[in-house]
């Protein structure tokens, strides 16, 4: 059961410290018993992954540091993420403009309907895999293609700079 159901949400939510002790009780208990039950599960789903010694030498003492971090907060060079985000965007502009000799005609590179009838219906590319909306263009798609065609793998790269770009360079300042 979610906190939010107890508390509720926006601006009528309840403070925890002003829900029923024996309501806040029965949920902290409920939430531990949860994840109690799913460790052994997941145990053996990391030695069935080769992944224990991963999880027990990096990625548990990592948190420690992550929660450190989130406390205390890190510093950033602003001037620098913003130097690397005009980088970022002139190389984008760059594969775009790559994309498009490719493709033959301009469209939004970020639509999967536009995609989709570029690769499939302009070039000819082999339907991998078909979707409720139509063909496929997700990362597993476009790197088989990619071994057609060079545009599936220049679509590629622009996904992955567009999304550091996004994700990171613009947003953590």
């Amino acid at each position: 059961r979610a906190l939010e159901e107890l508390t509720g949400r926006g601006a009528r939510a309840i403070p925890i410290a002003e829900l029923p002790e024996d309501e806040l009780a029965a949920w902290a208990g409920e939430t531990v018993s949860a994840v109690a039950a799913l460790r052994a599960p997941l145990e053996r789903g990391l030695d069935e992954d080769g992944l224990a010694r991963l999880f027990e030498e990096v990625e548990l003492p990592l948190t420690g540091v992550l929660a450190r971090m989130e406390r205390a907060g890190v510093r950033i060079d602003e001037a620098a993420l913003s130097r690397l985000s005009r980088l970022y965007e002139s190389d984008l502009a760059r594969i775009e403009g790559e994309i498009f000799a490719l493709a033959g005609e301009k469209f939004l590179v970020s639509s999967p309907k536009q995609l989709q009838q570029i690769l499939f219906e302009k070039l000819r590319l082999p339907v991998v895999r078909k979707t409720k909306t139509g063909y496929s263009t997700d990362e597993d798609v476009l790197e088989q293609l990619a071994a057609h065609h060079e545009l599936p793998a220049r679509i590629l790269a622009h996904r992955r700079l567009a999304k550091l770009k996004n994700t990171y360079i613009d947003a953590l300042p």
